[in-house]
């Protein structure tokens, strides 16, 4: 009996799925901040914590926003992967804080420095894939700044995603 409770705990994710894929418009003339995830502080907030003139929509059939912040206030999301796809290219060297919060109060922020992921001497990318563990969980949350009147695609994987994309993919 325990192993097939070990077995579920180790699975959990697969609920999910093995990866999360959100579209994140900023419909606005300025620069917005998208508040991504961090159910235990946004999910019962106006626009989930994001500025005015941000929406956030599941890529998923069937599934919204608001069901994945749910699933996320009971669950972990470890990573290993985080992908930005984006048809302006100004938008992929944004850098994005991640941020963790407790009900105590403790907490921080690490910003993920996106233009050191680039690739040089290159055309411009639309598409951007960061190695980075998280787990995402009620108090892990992500912040990105989003260009004016731009759509970013944005996916995580999970640690034990089958087969991850890579730069040929």
């Amino acid at each position: 009996m325990n192993e097939l409770n070990s077995l579920d705990k180790n699975h959990e994710h697969r609920a999910m799925g093995d990866k999360i894929e959100l579209t994140i418009t900023n419909s606005s003339s300025k620069t917005k901040m998208a508040a991504l995830f961090f159910p235990d502080r946004h999910l019962h907030e106006p626009n989930f914590g994001s500025d005015e003139g941000i929406e956030i929509a599941s890529q998923r059939p069937n599934v919204r926003y608001q069901q994945i912040l749910n699933w996320l206030s009971r669950n972990k999301f470890e990573t290993v992967l985080l992908e930005l796809q984006c048809i302006n290219p100004s938008q992929l060297s944004e850098i994005i804080q991640v941020g963790l919060k407790y009900p105590s109060g403790l907490g921080y922020q690490i910003p993920i420095i996106t233009q050191s992921f680039l690739k040089k001497d290159s055309e411009p990318q639309t598409k951007l894939r960061i190695p980075y563990q998280l787990i995402l969980d009620p108090y892990t949350g992500i912040a990105i700044p989003i260009l004016p009147e731009t759509t970013l695609i944005f996916r995580v994987f999970h640690k034990d995603y089958e087969s991850l994309p890579t730069d040929e993919s």
